[in-house]
């Protein structure tokens, strides 16, 4: 069990760190995964409808 917690906060640690460099790299990234973000839900919808 100590190693699964262990290797969960070492995944978060990790996770916030990418987070760290993608809002590092600029808005315009974040704005393009927004915009992918988007894309996807509308075909989520699509499919449903």
């Amino acid at each position: 069990m100590a190693s699964f917690k262990r290797r969960m906060s070492g995944k978060a640690v990790l996770f916030a760190y990418d987070h760290k460099q993608i809002s590092k790299r600029g808005k315009r990234l974040g704005d393009s995964y927004k915009e992918v973000k988007k894309i996807i839900e509308n075909i989520g919808k699509d499919k449903t409808r």
